[in-house]
């Protein structure tokens, strides 16, 4: 702990802008409303609504494309502002590689704004992953993006955002269980690790992640506007539109499908 605190201390001030911007809204969404139907960590399996086996049938041309896209230059790192403890790495060696992309200066925020993103020239060399995620349950589609590791890494526990009052409607997606995605609940800090091929989850109320793999992992993010069908199957919460995805799994759990939820 010493020495976590002299690192804080000796820290340039844009460093502790930003963890006193971290601490100030893990403070703030402790507070935020919750349905009391909900028990993080929790997630919701998109499985049923997507075809799990072309998803699958998917990995050897993405591996193959990522190893052919990978260049340290090209592809930004991960990084994100909202981690549990003040101390902890706001970066990973996680890399990004976008399909689709915004103009220069786009929020994180905007990621489900369609008319704001466009194909990337990384794009062309997926062709059959681009195809399938024209066959997601999206009525239109903002950004598409890889996360990938080449060597075992973690990719610390974080929120993607601050606003309980935004949600996100998004799909994650692995073509094998190689990238170890997990939920973490902001109180306990218990954990769920994701089990299914698709995952829809509140990126906000709780903290998510990925555990260390062997050799190169990755898993695709699909932003969006999701269709009228899709829409139709999700619930209302009262408050904190970001807790969506977490009511609807607690409440699928609760109707006997199998429960991906921890404690409140």
């Amino acid at each position: 702990m010493l020495s976590r605190l002299r690192k804080l201390c000796t820290a340039p001030r844009a460093t502790l802008q930003s963890r006193s911007f971290a601490w100030r809204q893990n403070a703030r969404l402790r507070a935020a409303p919750i349905d009391p139907r909900i028990h993080y960590p929790c997630y919701q399996p998109m499985d049923r609504f997507i075809d799990v086996t072309r998803l699958r049938g998917l990995h050897e041309s993405v591996r193959a494309g990522v190893l052919a896209e990978h260049a340290p230059v090209r592809h930004p790192e991960f990084a994100t502002t909202i981690t549990r403890h003040w101390w902890e790495p706001r970066t990973a060696r996680t890399r990004l590689i976008h399909l689709r992309a915004a103009s220069r200066g786009t929020e994180y925020l905007a990621v489900n704004r369609p008319e704001l993103w466009r194909d990337a020239p990384a794009a062309r060399r997926f062709p059959e992953l681009m195809a399938f995620v024209a066959t997601l349950p999206f009525a239109a589609i903002g950004r598409v993006v890889i996360f990938y590791d080449l060597e075992p890494s973690a990719l610390v526990a974080h929120r993607d955002h601050w606003r309980p009052d935004l949600c996100h409607e998004f799909l994650w997606l692995r073509t094998d269980p190689s990238r170890r995605l997990f939920m973490e609940c902001a109180t306990t800090g218990a954990r769920q690790p994701v089990t299914s091929s698709s995952a829809w989850f509140d990126t906000v109320n709780q903290f998510h992640g990925s555990a260390p793999s062997d050799g190169l992992s990755f898993a695709i993010r699909v932003d969006g506007v999701f269709d009228d069908q899709l829409r139709r199957e999700l619930p209302t919460p009262a408050d904190n539109r970001a807790s969506t995805a977490a009511l609807w799994a607690c409440l699928d759990a609760a109707r006997g499908r199998p429960p991906v939820g921890g404690t409140s």
